[in-house]
């Protein structure tokens, strides 16, 4: 499991970022938080989740890159839409949003 380097979260979830974190990386649950990750499929952009579905034993060996973690599933929506948005304005395009946020210098 790994994290986006600069990661996306809920305002809620802002001041326990290490917690949560911390118990997603120790597979501990958590009632509302969704995580939003690159799509493994290869052809979808994101992957929207509740935290309890990487509890999972398929996930836990997972190569997953969290790029983001809401409050439910519409905060989920809606930082997808951010990030979208966020990538668009450095870039100046809607193309290879995937490889700009695995390329670490490549925004925010």
């Amino acid at each position: 499991m790994l994290f986006y380097h600069d990661l996306y979260i809920s305002d809620q979830y802002a001041e326990k970022k290490d917690k949560i974190i911390w118990k997603l990386k120790h597979h501990a649950g958590m009632v509302g938080a969704y995580v939003i990750t690159l799509a493994t499929n290869g052809e979808d952009l994101f992957d929207i989740c509740h935290n309890a579905v990487l509890m999972q034993p398929h996930y836990r060996n997972a190569e997953l890159y969290i790029v983001g973690i809401a409050d439910g599933k519409r905060e989920a929506m809606a930082l997808v839409q951010k990030i979208i948005e966020d990538v668009y304005q450095k870039t100046g395009s809607y193309e290879n949003i995937r490889a700009c946020l695995e390329d670490r210098k490549c925004y925010r």
